[in-house]
């Protein structure tokens, strides 16, 4: 398989359109994670803070495997003929040692409890099957000797067990309508490197295969029909496919593996993904609440228990729910707005843009879900403003990290530094002396290089020279300020966005996420509530962030 990638010609994104001049790297900017519906906003933050890694690598994650437990019991109906379905495909872009797989971990992990109870269950069933196969044998040989001559009925034929199952890593197309064909509600598709899913596209077809196809109907929660040479099975039809996604890949790897064939494929842009600027890891005592872990896996319990229709043949059939009056008005709003944008857009962008409709359409459904599962009162039962609204900033910012990692991914080694460089300075408050520069980089041998890089910065218009405060006599020294338009507060790890206050209760409405208590017919305890005293030592104050504690060491390379 690592063969099959680094074979694979590396994508470098369309410059159509652009002039000599690369165009700039857009700015990140932070996750809106106060678009989440609780109790998944607070976990993001806790789970983020407890990890050491930005916010979007959690919601990211989250996000699908929120929609991987709502498949196919739900869709939303934006209008006649159009649907869209929850599925999802989450994707954290990050060089190795970025904690992408922790973060994976942490937003799967009520998934993977689930498909490890139901194999464990389903291994009991066949040890019981096992054992009563061999009386069936010979009641069976019994009756064929005797009963069947006297009309006697034969003995009740055992049904084999099947696995419930709720995710998978590591299958083929093929493998994968296998257990499709026995999971109504669709899968997660969960791995922790993206590359051997993309690179193995086809790869015993001597291209002559359908791969691709496949996972594009799979995203549409289309019917999938795959034929195959052998097994019990060549065959196998599966109505409304559904598979979401969630995984990680390095971005050099990214670039190899989508090649110009899955950008003009629309495979790319299916993708939504999360690279923020890499961040040094910080020890932090911040951890996980119990009873906030607690909350989430009561959520998934609700999302899993949603039950589809019957259609007129008993086969299960999404419920759909469509916009209320203030929803429709909210999304011909963001329809219009985004044509607009999505006309001025060419190449990869352009394609990307016109998925976001779709997925926006699609977290919408999914946060609606997530605010009936939590048993928010306020929740209607039609796709409302704020579901509309909260997916529409989520997508908007999924089509602004798509822009800002196409143009990552087109950028010279000179243009990284340059990148690296800024992200270091704003990470550090936004100033730093050419001595501070040479020591976290390799890069410069000698405070005259870093001195050099920096005026460059200067004569771009990236920042200004000042001289430095300092006690004593000595010599003075010079200190380069970001200028103002280089935004710090848009950096990862911005408190304002990403502390939580001891007191937070993260109010949905007017309403307090922690009296959202009711489910109707279930003895469930509440889904939401407000932590405990004793863990609130483990909350995360208005100063400290996993990037402001600990050690400030950290190095740039190529």
């Amino acid at each position: 398989m690592l063969r099959i990638v680094e074979a694979a010609p590396k994508w470098t994104p369309s410059t159509a359109g652009s002039s000599i001049t690369a165009k700039p790297i857009p700015t990140w900017r932070p996750f809106p994670v106060s678009a989440l519906p609780e109790p998944v906003r607070q976990f993001v933050k806790r789970a983020a803070a407890a990890i050491g890694v930005d916010p979007s690598y959690v919601a990211t994650a989250l996000l699908a495997a929120l929609a991987g437990a709502i498949g196919n019991s739900r869709l939303i109906l934006l209008k006649r003929g159009w649907v869209e379905p929850a599925v999802l495909w989450g994707v954290l872009v990050g060089d190795s040692g970025t904690l992408k797989s922790p973060a994976i971990d942490a937003a799967t992990k009520h998934v993977r409890q689930r498909q490890a109870t139901a194999i464990e269950v389903h291994r009991q069933a066949m040890e019981e099957y096992e054992r009563n196969l061999e009386q069936y044998k010979a009641d069976l040989e019994q009756w064929k000797h005797g009963g069947k001559k006297k009309g006697e009925p034969p003995p009740e034929e055992l049904l084999k067990p099947t696995c419930e199952r709720f995710s998978c890593s590591d299958v083929t197309v093929e493998g994968l309508a296998v257990l499709l064909a026995d999971a109504w509600r669709g899968l997660l598709l969960v791995r922790d490197e993206l590359a051997g899913w993309v690179g193995g596209f086809d790869q015993y077809k001597s291209g002559r295969g359908s791969d691709t196809a496949h996972w594009l109907t799979i995203y549409g929660a289309r019917d999938l029909l795959v034929d195959r040479k052998s097994g019990d099975r060549t065959t196998i039809f599966v109505r409304r496919a559904a598979v979401s996604i969630v995984g990680g890949i390095q971005p050099g790897t990214l670039s190899r593996v989508i090649g110009e064939r899955h950008v003009e494929d629309g495979l790319l842009a299916r993708l939504l993904l999360a690279m923020p600027p890499r961040q040094p890891k910080h020890w932090t005592e911040t951890e996980i609440d119990e009873h906030l872990d607690q909350n989430i896996g009561r959520l998934f319990d609700q999302l899993y228990r949603l039950e589809p229709k019957q259609d007129d043949s008993d086969r299960p059939e999404p419920i759909t729910l469509g916009l209320s009056s203030s929803g429709k008005a909210a999304w011909v709003e963001f329809y219009n707005q985004h044509a607009e944008r999505q006309a001025d857009a060419t190449g990869e962008q352009a394609a990307a843009l016109s998925k976001i409709e779709g997925a926006a359409a699609r977290i919408a459904l999914a946060l609606h879900c997530v605010r009936e599962a939590a048993g928010d009162r306020t929740v209607s039962t039609q796709i409302d403003e704020q579901d509309i609204g909260s997916g529409v900033a989520i997508a908007r910012w999924y089509a602004d990290e798509a822009e800002r990692v196409y143009q990552v991914l087109r950028e010279t080694d000179e243009d990284r530094l340059r990148r690296q460089v800024v992200e270091l300075i704003s990470r550090r408050g936004g100033t730093i002396t050419a001595n501070d520069l040479r020591r976290r980089s390799r890069h410069f041998a000698t405070n005259e290089d870093a001195e050099l890089f920096l005026d460059g910065l200067v004569k771009g218009g990236v920042g200004t020279w000042a001289e430095a405060q300092h006690e004593g006599a000595g010599r003075p020294t010079r200190e380069f300020h970001l200028s103002t338009g280089v935004s710090v507060s848009e950096i990862p790890g911005n408190p304002q966005e990403t502390a939580i206050s001891d007191t937070e209760t993260g109010e949905i409405g007017a309403v307090g996420w922690s009296e959202f208590n009711e489910f109707s017919g279930s003895a469930d305890k509440a889904l939401v509530s407000e932590i405990p005293p004793e863990h609130e030592e483990n909350t995360i104050s208005d100063t400290e962030t996993p990037e402001t504690a600990g050690n400030e060491w950290e190095e740039i390379t190529l």
